[in-house]
């Protein structure tokens, strides 16, 4: 299957019945009694999450035990393990080790200091029980010397590249040293991975990394806390779904960008010590969200990202329902860039209104995410009403166009819609079968099935989306073997309810596989005016009978020196009244 095909039917919940179903197999991590050695069945479980990821595939579950432990180690995803399952039964990944508390020497007044190995990069982080993760100076020449050391301070001194003095002003009961970098990184060829109830807290850069290639990656009900530069981060032109999770006490709770994708729903960012939302580049959501700000963050910013090529990515973000606590006693900003899109609806637009906005001159702040239009007339004149949702208009390589006449109202796609991609519909039930349309298009019968062939043509999307109604049905046959308004072929999904109200949809194969009606609107919309012009040169222009359409066909001829017999054309009525047809 493409990966559009796996991108829509992620998005709006497809059931597809395959034989099977259940994992090939379940591997159990314990490092209280597991051992590397060990086949990681129940009985024998693996010591490491990684040796476990490092044996599963495709389809698989890692179970992590006990339940609600402190696990002193992170882990990578890099490979092609589509259907990977990692349950985390509420453990936690921490990248910090403790100080052993007899290890201490007191070397003055409430002063004491302990050798410890030194981190991969400096400088040295600490975490104290009493005051969470501890601010550090910019550079180890800005520690305070040991003379000047305040309660809960501490410097340190490096003896060589393996060791330093770490000294303490205070209780040192309970201090660690974070040694970790990423606690759930993602990365290469990473695919369709799930990960459930698992925390990441105190590494030194970020709790959950996205990067590279990594696509479909799934959390669910995890937490990232006091991790030092962020709780969700999102790289290059990975993909993520983030669900129910939480931010803590992170630098960023979450910082995406490049031409990366993450959609966070229902997911909490609470007390970040430098921004709750920062985005550089790439197309971003957040539905049904809540924002409770540190004491000095900003709550949002988008710009676009800057490559290393000097290529610049634009950012887009879509805010939905979002809820912000505690914008009253302090003043809060949010910031939206140069060339950044955000979209917003109506009760996020009233949490926003109290923040103070600084926007660039050509940001885009948009409250609607869809529009509406009429294309044609049913036989009684009413007119066919389409909506489109989504930021762009025409087609272009990387986004996604989808046609859903099996959705009535934009509200019910509005969960899914990217301001990076286009959705449209129809506001009612297909109004005809009678596809491909036959006859003129100008009789009432008739126009129905044109303006909607016709539109979806010219819409030139990715996708059809049909109910299975005799509309539907027929409909899907005509796209099956023939390209709507000659332009190119589509593919088709059928789809309908089962007894249990999940959506099952049904392929319809295509005839022709190569010329597609988005690669030709490509086409199309790559032209300059004079090919516009040589190719409707052929067709037009060729007759007149008096009317304003064929008169203008004329006129373009004859400004754009082509060969034309407008004279001999027009002479006729230049010797006789003027024509009675409106022209």
């Amino acid at each position: 299957m493409s990966g559009f095909h796996r991108f829509t039917c992620f998005l709006f919940s497809v059931t597809l019945f395959t034989s099977g179903g259940v994992s090939a197999r379940d591997w159990f991590v314990n490092p209280e009694i597991g051992k590397p050695e060990n086949d990681g069945s129940q009985g024998f479980p693996l010591s490491r999450v990684q040796d476990a990821i490092d044996r599963a595939g495709p389809d698989d579950r890692i179970m992590l035990f006990p339940a609600q432990a402190i696990y002193r180690q992170a882990f990578k995803l890099t490979e092609d393990q589509a259907g990977l399952v990692i349950e985390g039964n509420g453990v936690t990944l921490t990248g910090a080790d403790p100080l052993p508390e007899d290890k201490w020497e007191e070397v003055g007044e409430n002063l004491y200091r302990q050798r410890i190995a030194a981190p991969e990069k400096l400088p040295v982080r600490v975490v104290s029980p009493n005051t969470g993760l501890l601010e550090i100076p910019e550079t180890t020449d800005d520690y305070p010397q040991v003379e000047e050391l305040e309660e809960n301070q501490y410097r340190y001194d490096s003896i060589d590249e393996k060791e330093g003095w770490l000294t303490w002003k205070g209780d040192p009961e309970g201090l660690s040293v974070l040694y970790r970098s990423v606690g759930v990184r993602a990365s290469d060829a990473a695919r369709s991975v799930k990960i459930f109830n698992l925390g990441v807290r105190h590494f030194r850069r970020d709790g959950f990394f996205m990067q590279g290639n990594a696509r479909g990656i799934q959390l669910f009900n995890v937490g990232a806390f006091e991790n030092v530069r962020t709780g969700f981060r999102a790289r290059d032109s990975s993909s993520c779904w983030i669900h129910q999770s939480r931010s803590y006490g992170n630098g960023k709770a979450v910082s995406d960008g490049d031409d990366s994708e993450t959609y966070y729903e229902d997911c909490s960012f609470e007390g970040s010590r430098s921004t709750e939302i920062h985005i550089t580049g790439g197309r971003h959501s957040f539905t049904r969200c809540k924002i409770m700000p540190g004491s000095e963050s900003v709550l949002i910013a988008v710009r676009p990202a800057e490559l290393s090529n000097s290529e610049e990515v634009p950012a887009s973000v879509v805010l939905r329902d979002l809820s912000i606590s505690n914008v009253s006693a302090t003043r809060r900003s949010w910031d939206v860039g140069a060339g950044a899109t955000v979209f917003i609806d109506l009760s996020t637009s009233s949490q926003l209104a109290l923040l103070s906005l600084t926007k660039h001159p050509n940001a885009v702040i948009s409250e609607e995410l869809y529009r509406v239009e009429p294309i044609g007339r049913l036989p009684d004149g009413q007119p066919i009403m389409t909506w489109a949702g989504g930021g762009t208009g025409a087609p272009r390589e990387n986004g996604y166009r989808i046609i859903h006449l099996d959705k009535h109202s934009p509200k019910e796609v509005a969960a899914e819609i990217s301001p990076d991609n286009d959705w449209f519909g129809l506001m009612s039930p297909l109004p005809t079968a009678d596809f491909p349309p036959q006859g003129p298009a100008f009789l009432p019968e008739n126009e129905a099935a044109h303006a909607i062939w016709r539109w979806i043509g010219l819409t030139a999307p990715d996708a059809v989306f049909l109910p299975r109604s005799p509309e539907g049905v027929a409909l899907a046959e005509a796209l099956r073997t023939t390209p709507p308004a000659g332009v190119g072929m589509v593919d088709v999904f059928i789809s309908s309810s089962d007894d249990h109200g999940r959506t099952v949809t049904s392929v319809v194969t295509r005839d022709d596989e190569e010329n597609t009606a988005k690669a030709e609107m490509l086409r199309r919309l790559d032209r300059n005016p004079r090919k516009v012009f040589e190719a409707l040169y052929p067709h037009y222009g060729n007759s007149f009978t008096g009317s304003y359409i064929e008169a203008l066909a004329l006129i373009a001829k004859i400004r754009a020196g082509a060969r034309s017999n407008a004279r001999e054309l027009a002479k006729v009525h230049s010797t006789s009244s003027l024509p009675k047809n409106g022209g």
